[in-house]
């Protein structure tokens, strides 16, 4: 564990071959595939800058402040109970950039942790991550909201008036893809769709684009139906917080994982398939909250089938069960 905290290279050591390849993937960085594990591990070594500053091209508000927190403690976090903290830590273990053996203590290499400590000097990053959280939970919304989406309908709406090229559109929502697994981009007769990462493939997904009618929502409504802002004044979404607040001790910041492995993965699969969303949904609650009985839940699920119905379903063409 020491070792990994000195030096990238231990944590490297641990990777075959395909997983070296996976981080160049991830981060954009060239190489030729025939090239030894020693030639892709040096490869990695020599990018270390440009892999922090891509995660800065995507990273969130509410994530720079976890990442500033991560390198203020020279790389080592302990975590328990904040789940969002816990969430994001997760993410960069995903990505490559932190190492845990058992997702509590988490540690990031110091030659990352130096590097980020220099370009987190830079105050306009402050700027850029507010406008990523925008831009992200923009996209999510529309998958959210419609399932599958063509690329140039999102370009349309949301990134031409950010003055964004479509090469450079299409690249930024790659990027979320691949660094946050909340969503899948398909390419089908050379057309680019962003769809729910509950479709493994583009003909899952392709029955929501024929003959459909959706209703239209603006950015902004797009925005407010994925924060759950629209619900806050909800009873069945009041109800589900009043519960989750007396059973639980759960933070403000904590609550975004409910709506965000709780109740988004629920709304989605249960619109593919009922059945399985249900089995699902009490391990999606498991993973956070331990249940106190059996009777407790039942009712934590209850709440969760209530607010399915005020919430835009694809099946519906985006219209709520409740209109």
């Amino acid at each position: 564990m020491e070792n990994y905290k000195t030096n990238y290279i231990y944590y490297l050591n641990s990777k075959t071959k395909k997983e070296l390849e996976f981080i160049l993937n991830t981060y954009e960085i060239e190489y030729k595939k025939y090239k030894t594990k020693a030639i892709l591990k040096d490869l990695i070594l020599n990018n270390l800058e440009k892999i922090a500053e891509y995660t800065l091209e995507i990273i969130q508000y509410d994530e720079l402040q976890y990442l500033k927190l991560l390198v203020k403690k020279e790389g080592i976090l302990k975590v328990k109970v904040n789940f969002a903290l816990l969430d994001f830590l997760k993410v960069l273990k995903r990505n490559a950039l932190v190492y845990s053996t058992d997702n509590v203590l988490f540690i990031m290499p110091l030659e990352l942790v130096n590097i980020y400590k220099n370009i987190l000097k830079d105050k306009d990053i402050i700027n850029k991550s507010g406008e990523n959280t925008i831009k992200y939970n923009c996209i999510l919304g529309y998958v959210d909201i419609y399932g599958i989406v063509d690329f140039n309908i999102i370009y349309k709406n949301y990134y031409k008036d950010l003055k964004y090229s479509k090469k450079q559109a299409l690249r930024n929502i790659k990027m979320f893809a691949t660094f946050y697994r909340e969503m899948k981009v398909f390419t089908n007769k050379n057309k680019k769709y962003i769809a729910s990462n509950v479709f493994n493939a583009f003909k899952e997904a392709a029955f929501l684009l024929k003959n459909r009618y959706f209703k239209k929502h603006t950015n902004e409504e797009i925005l407010r139906i994925h924060n759950f802002e629209f619900m806050k004044k909800n009873k069945a979404y009041k109800k589900l917080y009043r519960f989750v607040n007396k059973y639980y001790d759960v933070e403000k910041t904590n609550y975004k994982i409910i709506n965000k492995y709780i109740l988004i993965p629920y709304l989605h699969y249960q619109q593919i398939n009922k059945e399985k969303a249900d089995k699902k949904l009490a391990l999606f609650i498991d993973d956070y909250f331990e249940y106190k009985s059996k009777k407790h839940q039942e009712k934590f699920i209850e709440l969760i089938y209530d607010i399915a119905t005020y919430y835009p379903s694809w099946i519906s063409e985006s219209y709520m069960e409740k209109e």
